[in-house]
């Protein structure tokens, strides 16, 4: 084998291996935001379904952990759309808020938001 045909080979093995590393990478990337993705939709799995008021258009559901910490979510069938409300750790509320059944009894004047902005 001439000089000339080995050098073309190793070049040609370097370039797989740089391939290699890429796709490597990639799909390093890949697996930590399916990972991040798990651990976002845990977050709702700490809660355990308490209440419901599905009486009108507009729908309540209360789930709490045992710690206290709590979610109300709130559906619209009219507009679609789902908003949430918390009380845990890391949300200041107010007085009408504090603790889940103040809140549950005060779920039509709580403040709602997306998802993404609580958690």
């Amino acid at each position: 084998m001439e000089q000339k045909e080995i050098q073309n080979i190793i070049a040609e093995e370097i370039e797989k291996s740089k391939r290699l590393k890429t796709i490597e990478g990639l799909l390093e990337t890949i697996k930590e935001q399916l990972e991040k993705m798990n651990e976002e939709a845990d977050i709702l799995k700490q809660y355990q379904a308490s209440d419901v008021d599905d009486a009108g258009a507009i729908k309540y559901f209360g789930y709490v952990k045992k710690n206290g910490d709590w979610i109300i979510k709130k559906e619209d069938t009219t507009a679609k759309t789902y908003r949430y409300a918390v009380g845990d750790t890391l949300w200041k509320r107010t007085e009408e808020e504090k603790g889940y059944k103040i809140a549950w009894a005060n779920r039509t004047t709580l403040t709602y938001f997306l998802f993404y902005e609580i958690f």
